[in-house]
């Protein structure tokens, strides 16, 4: 894997999403994305989870919980930065190489969901269709190395889960998957019950973790079909 390249090109696209780049971020995630190599075999009973980063490493990954598109109230867009460490996500290196992939992956997946919006008719669905198998496809690498329904205590995997199942369930949402939809929301609040119990690294990532549930519950709340949300 070469690391450092895969983390600047995929922390460029991530500045690029924040500045509404599309196409210069997709060019850089999926370039990202040949410089990674995540092992999804690696057996789920040998992963140790890294609870020990640096204060900062967390918030630089995740510090833009709060700074989503008006334009797109429901979705996580912000993208996950990558942390350079070879311990920054677990102990074990084939885990952390995985968990690598899952971050990218997630990052172009929200690219095509963003351009699902900007399209119309069949070519947006096409979009979130591209999307949907692309969050489904980091959850896999995930849960792949042992991250199933629950908090694992590292801020930035926890952080990835819940972006994941809020996007796949806006994603369904979009394209008139009511029942999908409510699923993955219940995974997310599932998930986010467990989150509650971890203590994060520090005061700060703890608060933007907090911060990020009640953007998520509040999405689990007004996200409804459009039957039962006129009937509320």
């Amino acid at each position: 894997m070469s690391r450092q390249i895969a983390v600047n090109l995929n922390n460029k696209g991530v500045l690029c999403l924040k500045e509404g780049k599309l196409v210069e971020a997709f060019d850089l995630f999926r370039t990202a994305l040949m410089n990674v190599s995540g092992d999804v075999n690696c057996p789920q009973e040998s992963f140790r989870w890294s609870q020990t980063q640096p204060a900062s490493s967390a918030p630089a990954a995740i510090y833009s919980v709060t700074n989503n598109s008006s334009s797109t109230p429901f979705m996580y867009s912000s993208g996950i930065n990558l942390l350079s460490s070879i311990t920054a996500y677990s102990l074990e290196p084939s885990v952390n190489d995985t968990v690598f992939s899952s971050i990218v992956i997630f990052n172009l997946a929200i690219v095509y969901h963003l351009k699902g919006f900007e399209c119309s008719g069949s070519q947006s669905r096409i979009q979130f269709f591209k999307a949907m198998s692309l969050y489904q496809k980091s959850y896999m690498l995930l849960v792949a190395v042992g991250v199933l329904k629950t908090a694992t205590g590292n801020a930035v995997v926890d952080m990835v889960c819940m972006s994941v199942f809020n996007n796949l369930a806006e994603v369904c949402f979009e394209l008139s998957d009511f029942s999908e939809c409510q699923r993955y929301f219940v995974c997310l609040m599932r998930f986010l019950d467990s989150v509650a119990t971890y203590i994060y690294d520090d005061d700060h990532t703890s608060s933007m973790l907090f911060q990020a549930k009640i953007n998520f519950l509040l999405n689990a709340t007004l996200l409804q079909e459009p039957f039962l949300a006129a009937a509320a």
